[in-house]
């Protein structure tokens, strides 16, 4: 995620890039996440968070006061910690979406998200899991060391138009929340967000 940060922070937010504490203890990471932000004096963060730490984040959310969350294709965990946290996370969401595939548990967060409230969820069309973070490496997208690719090697999009589109949303989104640019909102809910859709780029959820 570190080219996130750098990209956030190039557009006036104060984007921290954080390690996880624990390898698959989320709701823990969650705990974390938030007490950091209180600890650092954050009064009103926006979380985000990338497959699990999107997870983490919603965990995060559910237990601070933030001025909302933004999740990359996120993934609850074989606990069902998402499932718990429905009607708990009062901040907008925005969720961004990939296409079904065992590396986001077959959409597993769908639900979760669709159960929190005022979120805007939408599928970027083609994308696959390593399409959200940045940058992505070998390990996401063809599988080594054991682990299996992530890639879609079937998409019709191109990687550069899948990852462009979830960069502008997923900026314009924080932009939006953040209260540094009203007209973010119109990526979201507007016109902009129209235009996506008729160009196939992406679909509701």
């Amino acid at each position: 995620m570190i080219d996130w940060g750098g990209h956030l922070g190039s557009w006036g937010l104060n984007a921290l890039v954080v390690d996880m504490c624990n390898f698959a203890d989320h709701e823990q990471n969650g705990l974390a996440l938030a007490e950091l932000a209180s600890n650092l004096g954050i009064d009103a963060p926006l979380y985000m968070g990338f497959s699990a730490g999107g997870l983490a984040s919603l965990v995060a959310a559910a237990n601070s006061n933030p001025l909302g969350v933004l999740t990359l294709d996120p993934v609850d965990d074989m606990n069902g910690t998402g499932s718990t946290l429905t009607g708990q996370v009062t901040a907008p969401l925005l969720g961004l979406i990939g296409e079904p595939s065992d590396c986001n548990s077959q959409n597993n967060s769908i639900s979760l998200l669709q159960g929190t409230n005022a979120a805007h969820i939408f599928r970027v069309t083609d994308a696959d899991h390593c399409d959200f973070e940045a940058p992505t490496d070998d390990l996401c997208e063809n599988g080594v060391l054991g682990f299996g690719a992530c890639g879609n090697t079937s998409a019709s999009i191109s990687d550069d138009s899948i990852r462009s589109t979830v960069r502008t949303l997923g900026t314009a989104g924080l932009l939006w929340l953040s209260g540094i640019e009203s007209e973010g909102e119109e990526y979201w809910t507007g016109s902009v967000n129209q235009s996506l859709q008729s160009q196939g780029l992406i679909s509701a959820l």
